[in-house]
């Protein structure tokens, strides 16, 4: 199925549902709404925000568990969005099937992505109502949670972490070289496992990565530094305090390597200072527009205010 090809919906129980394959416990859960789901047997929210529900349902065949990602466009939510975003829920498809076809442009870019199962919605177009079904990425830990576990042994990990920032790079140029581009590109969606070996601490092989939330996934011609300059600050100046600024050198070292950028040390240097003065710029704005914000973007503008 290729990333440019149309979905083909079924109908089921009100809901128009796309499958990858045959799947009659998808069909089932596709009949109920989300809190007859919320209150399915082993059944536990992962995330429930205004706009977003995402479930883990068990199977019952004991395979992968099923993670329901439902997009809830509506009152207060809807109402919150800039009207420039409201304009192009007109002409473009719903959230899950921008996130079915996220995946499959990932895909064909050789980078990993949670297997997709179904994505349906409640109507045409930018639906009120859509949702998103994958499988379960075994044996993974988000970015963050990999961070604190290295946090808890410095010293035994060592070796590891600095494997795992030398990879993000490396993902993060594999990205740009297709010409995608992922809006929220932030380590909490960024997930990763030793290769061929369970999630262990004492691992040292080398990782495996995958993307989520891919329906932020978008085509572009990358013209300039902009978009790769966006993604590296998304990555590099995340608020988790056991990234180190060695670790966003790593990132940003191991990203100008792979592209081909050389010498690598000054295209690593440019790169870093080039995201820093780029998020200089955006906390100063912040801070101008809303003087009143908390202390972690105060904190962080005085720490790049040291950097040239």
């Amino acid at each position: 199925m290729g990333a440019a090809e149309d979905l083909t919906f079924e109908t089921i129980a009100g809901r128009r549902l796309c499958l990858r394959s045959d799947h009659s416990l998808v069909r089932e859960l596709a009949a109920a709404s989300d809190s007859a789901l919320r209150t399915r047997p082993g059944a536990q929210v992962v995330r429930d925000h205004a706009s977003t529900l995402v479930l883990r349902l068990p199977r019952p065949d004991g395979g992968p568990a099923l993670y329901w990602k439902s997009f809830r466009i509506a009152g207060a939510a809807r109402r919150a969005r800039l009207w420039v975003e409201r304009l192009k829920d007109f002409f473009r498809p719903c959230p899950a099937a921008r996130a079915w076809r996220g995946s499959l442009r990932l895909q064909e870019a050789g980078i990993a992505t949670a297997p997709l199962v179904a994505c349906g919605e409640t109507g045409p177009g930018n639906a009120a109502h859509s949702f998103l079904v994958t499988e379960e990425l075994p044996d993974c830990l988000s970015i963050n949670q990999w961070l604190a576990r290295f946090h808890r042994d410095p010293a035994g990990s060592a070796r590891q972490k600095h494997r795992l920032m030398r990879e993000i790079g490396r993902l993060l140029s594999e990205l740009h070289r297709a010409c995608l581009y992922h809006t929220d590109l932030r380590p909490g969606n960024i997930f990763a496992r030793p290769s061929g070996a369970p999630c262990a601490p004492d691992s040292s092989g080398e990782f495996d990565l995958f993307l989520i939330d891919t329906d932020r996934v978008m085509r572009t011609r990358l013209r300039g530094w902009r978009e790769s300059r966006r993604n590296l600050m998304q990555v590099m100046f995340s608020p988790s305090p056991e990234m180190t600024m060695t670790d966003r050198m790593r990132i940003a070292e191991a990203y100008a390597e792979a592209r081909g950028l050389t010498p690598i040390r000054t295209a690593r240097r440019a790169l870093f200072l080039s995201s820093c003065r780029w998020l200089r710029r955006r906390l100063r704005a912040l801070l101008r527009a809303k003087p009143h914000v908390g202390q972690r973007p105060r904190e962080l503008l005085k720490r790049l205010e040291r950097l040239p």
